[in-house]
């Protein structure tokens, strides 16, 4: 249920927490919900998710392998799974919880001549890798908090580099739809409180919505985005 608000709802909600606070506040009313949210209520002490990585295909992690051949950058991902099985590829450490790799290393202690690749998760906040200025996005999250955060470990005070260089996977329509719904919220961001979103001044290459759509929903490109101006220059 919460999947599928979260997917068709128009009130710009991200996360389950978000989908109950809305429930809580009476805003769904429909009688299908509330039952649903009140028999889940119920059992949810009591639950304990068990959750297993199903593979369908290993293309985005050739993909990602053939960049960090290519850049001694950072590579960026939502999913746990998907980190640990990259970094068992290319013997490239993974740095999640707490920013740290399995051998205990600390992320930023991490060689900036050689690629990692981190959890955007646990390390898009508080982590100083201005070291850094070549990225890979391998999930771009739907959150305008999380582009700023994320942005704002290598675009930052430090950074010797004019320029700091993002690259995107965009291998379906939900990967546009992601980046665009966050270019949104970094919107709303800059025009309620005046503060000046990375997202919205950075050089973006990204294909519309409308030109997803027109490929069927199926696209493939490397898309780019360049921030500059760095405050510090």
């Amino acid at each position: 249920m919460v999947r599928n608000i979260l997917a068709n709802n128009k009130r710009n909600l991200d996360t389950e927490a978000e989908v109950v606070s809305a429930f809580v506040e009476g805003i769904y009313t429909r009688p299908e919900i509330v039952r649903v949210f009140h028999d889940w209520f119920k059992i949810k002490p009591t639950f304990e998710p068990k959750t297993q990585a199903v593979w369908i295909d290993d293309f985005a992690l050739k993909e990602a392998a053939r960049w960090m051949q290519k850049h001694p950058g950072i590579v960026w991902v939502q999913h746990q799974a998907f980190g640990r099985k990259l970094s068992k590829l290319t013997k490239i450490p993974y740095y999640g919880e707490g920013g740290f790799d399995e051998s205990k290393h600390f992320i930023e202690n991490h060689s900036p001549e050689v690629p990692m690749i981190a959890s955007i998760k646990a390390n898009r906040e508080g982590k100083n890798l201005q070291n850094w200025n070549t990225n890979l996005v391998v999930h771009p999250p739907s959150s305008g908090k999380e582009w700023e955060q994320m942005l704002g470990r290598t675009h930052r005070d430090g950074q010797l580099e004019d320029e700091v260089h993002f690259q995107m996977f965009m291998s379906c329509i939900e990967h546009v739809l992601s980046f665009w719904r966050a270019s949104n919220d970094a919107i709303y961001v800059q025009d309620s409180v005046g503060q000046i979103q990375k997202l919205l001044y950075a050089d973006v290459s990204v294909p519309t919505i409308s030109e997803a759509q027109a490929k069927g929903g199926v696209v493939w490109t490397p898309s780019r985005m360049k921030v500059e101006e760095l405050s510090n220059k």
